[in-house]
Formats: C-alpha cells, sequence, structure tokens
C-alpha cells in the first residue's frame, strides 16, 4: 500500500493492522505497523486515522475510542524474563533425578531392612527407568493436549506425592510399583523443560546448562543427605520422605517462569514426531543410554563397591555426593567457558575415555579416589554435551520436544537392565568383581559410538 489507503470490506494492512469497514488512513498518518485494527484494536463505524489522528497501537474506536479487553491484557501480561525462565528451567530439573539415584547410598540398609537381595532392590532402579522410557513419548503429547506449564506442574505434584508414598510402603513389591509410577511422571516430565527452553528463546548453551545443571545439582544434594538424613532421622524411610519435599518447593517458580498464555510445541506448530529415521538422533540416544547405564550403576552401587573395599557407609556414600559435584562442576565449565572450550569429536572421545579409565580402575581394584574424579568429570562433561546437541538439532520447541523424548526413549531403554544386571552377578559371585568388569564393555562401548558419530551434526532439512 502506498500513499493513502481506504480499507473496505476484508482488506487489511501490511504487518498485523486491519482495518474494517470505513476505515482510512492517510500518508501522513498510518497505523502502526504492530496495531491490531480488528482484534487486538478495531476500528468500526467510520473512525478516521488522519495526519493529525493516527490510530494508536491498541487502541478500540467504536463511537469512543477505548482499549480493548485483550489490548489491555496485552500491557499487563509481560512475558518473563530469560532469567526468569532460565530458573524455572532449572528448577523443573531438580525435581527429575533425587527419586532415581538417592536409593544408591541406601541400598545396604533396604535390603537389610526388607530382607531382600542386592538384585532386588536393583531391580526398584531397573523398574524406574524401564517406565521412563516407556514413558518419554509422552513428553511432547502432554505438550499438545495440556500445555508445558500444566504438565509439568501435574509431574512435580506427582512425583512428590508419590515420592511420600514410596517413603512409606510397606513391602518391596509396593515399592516396586510405585517406583515404577516415578518413573512414568519422570520419563512425561523430562522433555518438558528443554522444550519450554526452546520455546522461550533461550540459546541452546544456557538451556542445557539450566537444564543439567539441576539434574545434576539435585542428585549432588540427594546422594550427599541420604546417610546423614536417614541417621539423623531414624532410617531410610525417613530420608525418602524428606527428599520428597523439594518437589513441591519447585512448582510455585515454574509458574512464574512459565506464562500460562503460551503453550510450547503446540496449537498450529502441529504434531511432535519422534525421530526414528534420523541417523544423527540415533547416536545421541544411544551414547546418552550407554552413559547412563555407567551413571546408573553408580549411584545404585559405588556405595556397596566401596565398602567391600574397605570404606565405611557414611565416606561410601559420600564418595557419591562428590562424584555428583564434580559432574556438576564440569558441566558447568563446559557449558559456560566460552567458545575456547571444544564441543566436537575431540572432546566427546576424551570424556567418554575418561569415563572407561574410572571404571577400569575401580575394576582392578586401583586408587577409588581418582575413579571418582574421572567418573565425575567424564560423566559431567558428557550428559549437556548430548542435552546441547539434542537442542542445537531442533528448529523449534516441537522439534526439540519430540529430540528430546526420543533420546530418553531409546537411553533410559538401554540403561534400564544395567543396575539389575550388576545387582545380581554381585549376587551370585559374591562380590563385585564381574560385574564391574561387564560395566567395563559398557564404556568401552560408549567410547566406540562416540567415536563413529560425527560432531557437530546438523539436522537435514529432509528429516
Amino acid at each position: 500500500m502506498t500513499g493513502s489507503a481506504t480499507g473496505s470490506g476484508d482488506a487489511r494492512a501490511p504487518g498485523t493492522a486491519e482495518r474494517s469497514a470505513g476505515v482510512q488512513t492517510s500518508g501522513s498518518g498510518p497505523v502502526p505497523s504492530d496495531a491490531h485494527v480488528a482484534g487486538d484494536a478495531h476500528v468500526s463505524g467510520g473512525a478516521q486515522a488522519s495526519a493529525g489522528g493516527p490510530v494508536p497501537s491498541g487502541a478500540h474506536a467504536s463511537g469512543g475510542a477505548r482499549p480493548s479487553g485483550s489490548a489491555q491484557a496485552s500491557d499487563a501480561a509481560q512475558p518473563p524474563s530469560g532469567a526468569l525462565v532460565a530458573l524455572a528451567v532449572l528448577m523443573a530439573a531438580t525435581t527429575l533425578r533425587p527419586a532415581l539415584v538417592v536409593l544408591g547410598p541406601l541400598a545396604s540398609r533396604i535390603a537389610s531392612d526388607l530382607g531382600v537381595s542386592y538384585g532386588e532392590v536393583g531391580f526398584i532402579t531397573t523398574m524406574a527407568l524401564l517406565l521412563v522410557a516407556v514413558t518419554s513419548p509422552l513428553g511432547p503429547w502432554a505438550i499438545r493436549a495440556f500445555g508445558v506449564r500444566r504438565a509439568m506442574v501435574v509431574t512435580m505434584l506427582g512425583l512428590g506425592v508419590l515420592g511420600v508414598c514410596r517413603a512409606i510402603a510397606p513391602g518391596l513389591e509396593i515399592i516396586v510399583l510405585v517406583s515404577g509410577g516415578v518413573g512414568a511422571l519422570i520419563g512425561l516430565g523430562q522433555s518438558l523443560p528443554p522444550s519450554e527452553a526452546r520455546a522461550a528463546g533461550l540459546s541452546p548453551r544456557i538451556g542445557s546448562a539450566a537444564f543439567t545443571s539441576g539434574l545434576v545439582g539435585s542428585s549432588v544434594v540427594a546422594t550427599l543427605l541420604a546417610v546423614p538424613l536417614a541417621d539423623a532421622f531414624g532410617g531410610w524411610r525417613a530420608a525418602l520422605l524428606v527428599l520428597a519435599v523439594p518437589a513441591f518447593v519447585a512448582v510455585p517458580i515454574w509458574l512464574l517462569g512459565v506464562p500460562g498464555r503460551r503453550v510450547a510445541g503446540g496449537g498450529s506448530a502441529g504434531r511432535p514426531a519422534l525421530p526414528w529415521r534420523d541417523r544423527g538422533a540415533w547416536g545421541l540416544a544411544v551414547a546418552f543410554g550407554l552413559q547412563s547405564a555407567v551413571y546408573q550403576c553408580l549411584m545404585a552401587w559405588l556405595p556397596a563397591i566401596l565398602a567391600e573395599q574397605g570404606w565405611s557407609e557414611a565416606t561410601a556414600g559420600g564418595a557419591v555426593g562428590v562424584l555428583n559435584v564434580i559432574a556438576l562442576g564440569a558441566s558447568l565449565v563446559l557449558l559456560f567457558g566460552g567458545s575456547s572450550i571444544p564441543h566436537g569429536t575431540g572432546s566427546v572421545l576424551a570424556v567418554a575415555i575418561m569415563v572407561l579409565g574410572a571404571v577400569m580402575v575401580l575394576a582392578v581394584q586401583g586408587p577409588a579416589v581418582a575413579a571418582v574424579l574421572l567418573a565425575g568429570a567424564g560423566l559431567g562433561a558428557i550428559l549437556p554435551l548430548l542435552v546441547g546437541l539434542a537442542l542445537a538439532r531442533s528448529s523449534d520447541a516441537r522439534t526439540a520436544g519430540g529430540m528430546t523424548a526420543f533420546m530418553f526413549l531409546v537411553g533410559f531403554a538401554i540403561a534400564a537392565v544395567a543396575p539389575t544386571v550388576l545387582g545380581v552377578g554381585r549376587d551370585r559371585t559374591g562380590d563385585f568383581g564381574v560385574s564391574l568388569w561387564l560395566l567395563v564393555g559398557v564404556a568401552a562401548a560408549l567410547v566406540v559410538v562416540c567415536a563413529a558419530i560425527r560432531w557437530p551434526m546438523r539436522r537435514r532439512t529432509s528429516d
């Protein structure tokens, strides 16, 4: 439109301005490009914008000018800052790991109290991880059906309630069933924070930093506090009860950081699809599964492994916390170290080799402190690399939800059986010697997969 324009019928101005019948704009008095003259701002019944009286953005002129309800809502509902969104993503992530890692430091107490074997205690974690894998594809569906805000609130409240139920469950069978419910909610919810980070416009590095810091940081707290809480409050059940509380605390922070009027990945964006035919996504998922298998086994059995080597229960449980502290530090250094830190093939191979070295040190009963340091650094660095690449391969919130859901589906399916296999191996042989060499094989496979994938990966437009 040039010069002056008269809008009639369904004529529409460029940008978002829309004029109803009888609206005129002169060349010297254009309607601002962000004005909604039908919708947020309506001009009808012969309202005229002249050189001396341009229609302001958001004005509603019908007889007398007045702001519409949607214009008032637009002024009142400002989107949250990037820092608040990042905090919401971090706090949501803190609810997704403690229930999986807290059993490791308490495993010997649980086995003794319930009168069960190590393999049966390991099956508690296996059941949770299997349900994580099964329900991971439901994350994109939950975004589409309910919106990321409500879906994550349900997830966090459910994790808190089930955490309380698991703490008071009377026997192993009920604990296993409740742990399955915990795993199902984690699988449903763990693709939601990355999807929200992508939808809010956070960079892949910041989004990955917030998400992985929440995952690893909460694991640090849970593993460090598990044994002291059990000692202070009368047993492992009390420790589980106390560690269920933070899930409720995270809810209001999530609500503040995620606006209810936006549905990440929903609406016209279409159905989030899992990238079954994407070779790059398969590489990410298998690598995630192998590193997760190593991580879950160390969380479940490292205290018992160190106890066999003469460590006290409290010190062995604290070693898991130290491993997670180092992992958190490695994640933050990698994520905030700037472009000077390489994120390509060499870095991924290096951290995978560190993981392999850590498990080998444990298998040969070398210095356990060195094994904890290597495992923490390697596992802490590889997780944000994988999550960051998943986000970088995603063009929008919809594909981010599908990519991360696929990675968790395949990855946790691979990792689920590992804790039980190691526990059964210990029951059959009387120690963790054979089990640790099996874990060496898993870590070696991780090195091979990381060497085979081409990094960084670019998603083909045909995918």
